[in-house]
């Protein structure tokens, strides 16, 4: 299905495999029934919900600053659609995406921020394990997703969480409230480590570093590029 002019009611699918692009608005809800479907928007937009059904189904926002809130298990809502429900996968655009989980919210797939260097994903209030792992600004986030890449900024919820640093995030890395932990695990942090609220500690490379606090709870350190509202910092092995 291409819409290619705007379009009042609703489009739905088949069985099979169905792509639907929105070049135009499309007033109604788009269905993708059963196959794995996938759904773009592109100059267009979709006023009611994206409706993936069964199986795999994808979709891919315009190349706008988008919106994500995941709500409950593959429903929420997303710029330029009226809400989605059935969806296993969204990927963004070259502006900056905001990805977010609520604590019933769940992805069976993955979350792509694709081009931009501002995309963000923010954890639940239930506590959360970000992993960065497999290539830079890539990585896993348990029982939210089943992965994501091209996301260059992580931030926590209202409880503890824990950031492991395999590889490199050029973004910063946001706790919140709670007691959190960062640890630098080969990977690096190119923004600011920021413990937020509570008791946060900062485990750094094994690596010789440099440690400067220069104001409260805040400073330079190796790996980093700087740290806020910390309470504590581990070095590792090397002369730090």
């Amino acid at each position: 299905f291409t819409i290619g002019a705007a379009l009042t009611g609703n489009v739905s699918g088949e069985a099979g495999t169905d792509t639907f692009t929105f070049n135009e608005n499309l007033t109604g809800n788009a269905s993708g029934a059963a196959g794995a479907d996938s759904f773009t928007l592109s100059g267009g937009t979709v006023g009611g919900v994206v409706d993936g059904g069964a199986d795999a189904d994808l979709l891919t926002l315009d190349n706008v600053a988008n919106t994500i809130a995941v709500t409950g298990a593959g429903s929420g809502t997303a710029t330029g659609t009226g809400g989605f429900s059935t969806l296993e996968a969204i990927t963004g655009n070259a502006a900056a995406d905001a990805f977010s989980f609520a604590n019933a919210g769940s992805l069976a797939g993955e979350i792509d921020g694709a081009g931009g260097t501002s995309d963000s994903l923010t954890g639940d209030a239930d506590g959360n394990v970000f992993v960065v792992t497999g290539a830079a600004n890539t990585g896993t986030l348990v029982t939210k997703t089943s992965g994501w890449s091209n996301i260059e900024n992580l931030t926590g919820g209202a409880t503890i969480d824990t950031f492991t640093f395999n590889e490199n995030l050029t973004g910063n890395a946001s706790g919140a409230a709670g007691a959190d932990s960062f640890t630098l695990s080969g990977g690096t942090v190119g923004g600011v480590v920021d413990g937020g609220a509570a008791a946060d500690s900062l485990t750094l490379n094994n690596v010789a570093n440099t440690i400067a606090v220069t104001g409260a709870g805040s400073g330079t350190a190796t790996g980093t590029g700087g740290f806020s509202t910390l309470e504590a910092i581990t070095g590792n092995a090397a002369a730090d």
